[in-house]
């Protein structure tokens, strides 16, 4: 229950920032989207205010997305937080940097630049994304 009050507290700070009216910058009232989302999972809630705050992450580009994590965060493994692998991953990734100074995720970098399906590479809970 408290995740529903802080998710709906969020969307109602951020979701109308300017909004005199108390609605959504759709139009839709807060009132019927609370009444609406009252006795949700917490988890149906947290979804449907994601794509409420975040409509681009649908337009995404899954490979560029991963490409910048990788580049930019790949030594604590945010490229794998996104691409959905077991959370002792990251970990690996954070104790060694990288697996020895950033070598995992070059090779990683490497891997996702030049495959082109993505999905083999999803929910992979191995350290070595790339093998076998």
């Amino acid at each position: 229950m408290s995740q529903k009050i802080i998710i709906i507290s969020f969307f109602l700070f951020f979701g109308s920032q300017g909004m005199a009216s108390g609605s959504t910058k759709e139009g839709i009232p807060l009132k019927r989207i609370i009444k609406h989302l009252k006795n949700r999972p917490a988890e149906k809630v947290s979804l449907y205010f994601l794509n409420q705050i975040t409509p681009q992450l649908q337009k995404e580009n899954p490979k560029v997305v991963a490409l910048i994590l990788t580049g930019t965060l790949g030594v604590f493994g945010a490229h794998r937080i996104y691409l959905g692998t077991d959370p002792k991953i990251p970990i690996f990734y954070t104790i060694t940097l990288g697996g020895g100074l950033g070598v995992l995720p070059t090779i990683d970098f490497l891997a996702i630049l030049l495959t082109k399906d993505l999905s083999k590479y999803y929910q992979n809970d191995k350290i070595f994304m790339w093998s076998k």
